[in-house]
């Protein structure tokens, strides 16, 4: 009864200034004194009447729990996608290419460790100036000699991944799409080699008084990587490589029919550019990265593996599994180091609301 008598007056008392309004504009000199007069009175009646409480306190309360959730909300939720910068030691490292890559340049390595498996087409120089061609599951191995790696390329969405072991030994395996290279070889030089589509393996010397050029290549259709094995004299550096996946792991069998991932990585950090904060990785600490977007600036194949990467990801764990760690930052992280205007008018917003409700619900307007 209440609520609908106070609906009424200020109905009365808005159809009073009203009409108050249009008489005066109609007759600046006219005399809306009773007008006036009837307004006040209404104004009077609706202080004097009680308030419903429980409908200030119902409104307050749910102010107030908006709020709360809001900013609740925003402390848990993470940004869609993070910012990173990477710069990553270890022994392995994983990647998908999502544009074409290449790489030329003049890499002297000891020809002991230079191997070749699973490559689609080998073409290698052979005794009395003829070339040796090997098609299907083809294999070679080099011993001895003077050898240059001049060329690699492996094409869009091309599977790359690299792993440095014992003596230096550099390991490449690709799959996915066509990878390719070269390799010029001089002097005194052994070469073995086979392939399905050839019956027996060969092997055969060569007298080299000008370099001769190896050439291999794989499709990528294979489920088995294309394998390559290399032993550098000096670092090996990659660079500007487009990728859409990142990994520094390992697989490790320790019984049959188990697969368990193991970290590679020995060191590093992981720059979260969005809040500008860096993050230590200590050795063995697994990093996951998922939905990664971006550019592996550089790949440097020395003692180690360093890796420099920049780009954004998705999600971005540390830790063994069931005890990760989020590193995305959350929105009001975000909010607070990106976007300060709207996060001070959020911040205002949320302590009136605050503030009235707790005024509201505990000191109520009779």
């Amino acid at each position: 009864m209440t609520r609908e008598l106070r609906r009424r007056l200020e109905a009365e008392r808005d159809a009073a200034i009203r009409e108050a309004a249009e008489r005066l504009l109609a007759n600046s000199g006219e005399d809306v004194g009773d007008h006036v007069g009837r307004i006040d009175t209404y104004s009077k009646l609706l202080a004097a009447m009680p308030r419903d409480r429980m409908r200030q306190g119902l409104i307050a309360a749910v102010v107030s729990l908006i709020c709360v959730s809001a900013v609740g909300l925003a402390w848990a939720l993470r940004v869609p996608e993070t910012k990173i910068i990477l710069a990553v030691q270890g022994e392995a490292i994983a990647l998908k290419l999502t544009e074409p890559w290449a790489w030329s340049e003049d890499l002297s390595i000891n020809p002991d460790s230079f191997r070749l498996e699973e490559f689609t087409v080998l073409e290698l120089p052979a005794p009395g100036s003829v070339i040796e061609r090997l098609e299907g599951s083809a294999w070679a191995q080099v011993e001895a000699g003077q050898a240059t790696l001049t060329r690699l390329d492996l094409g869009e969405g091309g599977d790359l991944r690299m792993e440095r072991g014992d003596n230096s030994v550099v390991a490449i395996y690709t799959r996915g799409a066509v990878f390719s290279g070269e390799l010029t070889v001089l002097g005194t030089t052994k070469v073995s080699a086979g392939a399905q589509s050839v019956e027996g393996d060969f092997d055969y010397r060569l007298q080299l008084s000008f370099p001769e050029t190896f050439l291999f290549r794989a499709d990528g259709r294979s489920a088995v990587p294309a394998r390559l094995r290399i032993r550098p004299k000096e670092a090996f550096v990659l660079n500007d490589l487009r990728v859409q996946s990142l990994s520094f792991s390992r697989d490790r069998s320790d019984r049959p029919g188990t697969q368990i991932f193991v970290s590679t990585i020995t060191g590093g950090t992981v720059l979260l550019s969005d809040i500008s904060e860096t993050v230590e990785l200590q050795r063995g600490e697994p990093l996951s990265l998922e939905g990664v977007r971006g550019r592996v600036t550089q790949i440097r194949v020395d003692d180690q593996i360093d890796v420099r990467f920049e780009g954004v990801a998705e999600e971005v764990h540390i830790g063994p599994a069931g005890f990760e760690r989020d590193l995305a930052p959350t929105l009001l992280q975000y909010l607070y180091h990106k976007q300060r205007l709207p996060f001070f008018w959020s911040a205002v917003t949320f302590l009136w609301g605050l503030l009235w409700s707790v005024r509201k619900l505990l000191f109520p307007e009779r």
